[in-house]
């Protein structure tokens, strides 16, 4: 599932919801069916991408949510290095329901080294501060409790980047392959309309955050009774 995880962002974008003033952007990313006749299985592989802006890079105003901040805020609380072996530096971070909630990274060599990747498990995050750090990202903590499909959540030091990367494979059954997938399909994009609505809160919460900001201590003086 590794693979999909860290190429996912390279696929084609099918649909983009971005609620108004928003910091974040959510993009639904080209899946595929999956039909195994012989083990009679089938279903889909998705994925989306929650993608702010880069506090460095971007010109404007500064990112509102710093998603590569909070990816460090995860590596931290899995006391996971940015560096191991000198040669070896960390660039996603994963967290992985269906191995019990383990938070991971992936290490890839440094310019000019040699050795393969290495993917390091960290230490076991408490539950209540994994939602708090998610849920600033844009992604609802329930997704974590789903059951029945083997899915991720995965971010990038370096960039402002979460991904939440899902395979919900199913016995067909007496069922035709094309009803699984359907059902796949559409559980997979209520996920997607969560995401959304989890994004559209931060937004309201920003706006809500720079109308406070605004209002100077003049203008509250003259409003005090």
């Amino acid at each position: 599932m590794r693979t999909c995880a860290l190429g996912c962002v390279g696929m084609v974008v099918v649909a983009t919801a971005m609620a108004a003033e928003t910091p974040l952007t959510v993009d639904l990313l080209r899946g595929h069916p999956i039909h195994h006749a012989a083990s009679g299985k089938a279903g889909v592989v998705m994925a989306i991408a929650i993608t702010g802006q880069n506090p460095t890079t971007d010109h404007g105003n500064p990112a509102t949510v710093d998603l590569a901040g909070l990816c460090d805020d995860l590596r931290s609380a899995a006391g996971l290095a940015l560096e191991v072996e000198r040669d070896l530096l960390l660039e996603v971070v994963f967290v992985v329901p269906y191995k019990d909630m383990a938070v991971e990274g992936y290490y890839l060599p440094t310019d000019g080294a040699t050795g393969p990747p290495r993917l390091l498990r960290g230490d076991g995050v408490a539950r209540q501060a994994l939602d708090g750090i998610l849920a600033h990202a844009g992604v609802p903590p329930s997704v974590l409790d789903e059951t029945g499909v083997e899915h991720e959540v995965s971010c990038e030091l370096d960039r402002p980047v979460w991904q939440i990367r899902w395979e919900d494979v199913q016995s067909i059954g007496d069922a035709a392959p094309e009803a699984v997938i359907d059902r796949a399909a559409a559980r997979f994009m209520a996920l997607h309309k969560r995401v959304t609505r989890q994004v559209a809160k931060l937004a309201e919460l920003e706006k809500m955050q720079l109308e406070e900001r605004s209002i100077s201590p003049a203008a509250a003086s003259r409003h005090r009774p």
